[in-house]
């Protein structure tokens, strides 16, 4: 008789692919070693536990590709020191390229007659996508609202992105970074002035395989998994303005070529705008501080974002105690009124605290800060109101709608300071809706003439906003956008042919993905795979389980709704299905799979067996 064997181990190793689940067959207990995957997710340690000799187990092993185009996904193993394999398959993934603009570096600097500034761009390809055209054009538009002359400022006027400041969605390709953070340059960079306010940007020698990209973007935010970050770059460009002002860059989106010739794919249009702004010393500024939260920008410039939930800064700034001309009791004034439809106050900060100063805290009922009143408008909101202020932080931070700092002249003048700049901390509401524009608000103290001062913030525009619940922001005025991430869904199964009565596993592969200050995690994340007809899940082989119902043409829909889904990272989900005895021989059937987050959707991803 053959005798049994106890601890049958085998292990196997996967090659342009990840090993998803630990398969039923090597969930075994009270074995010697344990059956699990490597921390790299591409060796397998299979103990079947005791088996007769001669046996035969057939262990089916999901293997999700993550190899590029023109490479083969393979296994290969050994039981007892005989090795193993099983052929190789070829990889075809699709073929895609995006140039990301979005947010720039916080930098800009003031020359005589003008101000020079920087944006930040960040070429990429779609994770596994073959290799693209070796050059590439882009055609830019630069415009200031202010009418200001655009020239190039300096040559040449496309570098590596080197500079310490930071900028949401795109590496460093230069300088003394961490190697996480850092992307290649190309060989070649030219910005060319084709207009008054128009340019040509060409890249030239892309590295279509870097030996490491970045996972990382220069503020420390992690990069999308489904990207791979080729090159950035920054250009170089002047406004003819001493005044301060904004100047938007828009770009064309190119249809890219694949270096095999059969594939073409568009430029996302959806992330090539960017814009910088840059002010002149004054007597008041507010606006939201990027610092707070580690973002790449400059104050006014429109593009901050970020995620629902998040604490941020709105610094209240003066000069006027430069202004000693002004008798002693005269007051400084700087207040705040709080978007509170979208946000709650959080705290009150000094940067430095000055003696005899006032802190004030409103939680009257003007309609102007009243998040359900139909004449809601913070931005008219009348800092010099005498009633509905209190002294004292309320216990309920809820209950605040604006705050407001008095500063006696003669006690500002003491400091020394040449700035003051209080922080008013708010925390934008965990259910505001992605895509929403919440704004800060501020007023201050001016003197109209010799006798008269009030509240004032009638400033010009900075960048424009149109579409936004205001037309621009302003030196008193400044907008923070909500963002989240965006769904991915690759569907696959073990085997290409199927026997009714016989499961088979498919392997489910999400993301939440996006560049800058997106959620860690997010919420609702919804999937959605449609079973083809005569095909039946596999209840208990999901983990967590699906909602299963069945749609109007007999099909069995799984659904789930997935929490604290850890963004710009991978994840599986297997399942198993069998088909019944009425799907014919040579039957081909295929099931699809959606995923959705905030009313964003992506797929169908297919997988296709043959009966």
């Amino acid at each position: 008789s053959n005798s049994p064997v106890d601890n049958v181990t085998f292990t196997t190793t996967a090659t342009n692919g990840r090993i998803s689940s630990i398969p039923d067959l090597c969930l075994t207990t009270g074995v010697v070693p344990q059956s699990g995957i490597s921390a790299d997710g591409r060796t397998l340690t299979c103990n079947v536990g005791t088996k007769d000799q001669g046996t035969a187990v057939v262990v089916m092993v999901p293997v999700t590709v993550d190899g590029p185009t023109g490479g083969a996904v393979s296994l290969a193993g050994q039981i007892n020191g005989q090795p193993a394999s099983v052929p190789e398959i070829p990889i075809q993934n699709a073929f895609g390229m995006d140039m990301r603009w979005g947010v720039g570096s916080a930098n800009f600097a003031s020359n005589a007659d003008s101000f020079s500034v920087d944006y930040e761009w960040t070429l990429s390809k779609d994770a596994g996508s073959e290799a693209g055209p070796d050059s590439v054009s882009y055609d830019l538009s630069i415009v200031s609202p202010q009418g200001s002359a655009i020239s190039l400022a300096q040559s040449p006027a496309c570098t590596p992105y080197t500079i310490p400041s930071a900028a949401d969605g795109h590496p460093w390709s230069g300088g003394d970074h961490p190697e996480n953070q850092m992307a290649n340059f190309v060989d070649s960079c030219t910005l060319t002035q084709t207009g008054p306010n128009t340019f040509r940007l060409t890249l030239t020698g892309i590295d279509y395989d870097p030996v490491s990209a970045p996972t990382l973007d220069s503020a420390g935010k992690r990069l999308p998994t489904d990207q791979v970050a080729l090159a950035s770059g920054s250009i170089w460009i002047r406004i003819a303005t001493t005044a301060e002002g904004s100047a938007e860059l828009t770009s064309s989106a190119p249809t890219y070529a694949a270096a095999g010739g059969q594939a073409t794919a568009v430029d996302d249009p959806s992330n090539n705008t960017e814009s910088k702004s840059w002010t002149t010393p004054g007597t008041y500024s507010s606006g939201w501080g990027r610092g707070y939260t580690k973002s790449g920008g400059t104050t006014w410039d429109k593009t901050y974002q970020v995620a629902a939930g998040t604490t941020i800064g709105q610094y209240m700034d003066t000069a006027f105690q430069l202004h000693t001309h002004r008798a002693d009791t005269k007051q400084i004034g700087m207040c705040s009124a709080l978007d509170t439809r979208y946000v709650t106050y959080e705290r009150f900060q000094w940067d430095t605290p000055v003696a005899g100063s006032t802190v004030e805290y409103y939680t009257g009922s003007a309609a102007t800060v009243d998040p359900s009143s139909a004449s809601y408008d913070p931005n008219t909101f009348d800092c010099g109101t005498t009633t509905g202020w209190i002294a004292a932080e309320p216990g309920d931070p809820a209950t605040v709608k604006a705050v407001r700092v008095l500063i006696p002249q003669g006690n500002a003048e003491q400091t020394g300071l040449s700035h003051i700049t209080p922080v008013v901390y708010q925390t934008i509401r965990p259910e505001t809706p992605a895509g929403t524009d919440v704004w800060s608000f501020f007023s201050g103290i001016v003197d109209f003439d010799a006798t008269t001062s009030d509240w004032w913030n009638g400033t010009g525009c900075i960048a424009t906003t149109p579409g936004l619940r205001y037309p621009c922001t302003t030196g008193f005025r400044d907008l923070v956008r909500v963002i989240s991430a965006t769904p991915s869904i690759k569907k696959s199964v073990d085997r290409s042919v199927i026997t009714p009565g016989i499961p088979a596993t498919y392997t489910l592969t999400y993301s939440a993905n996006g560049a800058g200050a997106i959620p860690a995690t997010v919420d609702d994340f919804g999937i959605a795979d449609t079973l083809p007809a005569g095909m039946t899940y596999v209840a208990g082989s999901a983990t967590p389980e699906p909602a299963v119902s069945t749609n109007g043409s007999g099909q069995q829909v799984l659904t789930w709704s997935l929490d604290a889904v850890p963004t710009n990272a991978d994840h599986a989900l297997t399942y198993r299905a069998v088909v019944d005895d009425s799907a014919t021989p040579g039957q081909a059937l295929t099931n699809s799979a959606t995923a959705t987050l905030g009313g964003v959707s992506n797929g169908p991803a297919t997988a296709q067996v043959t009966v």
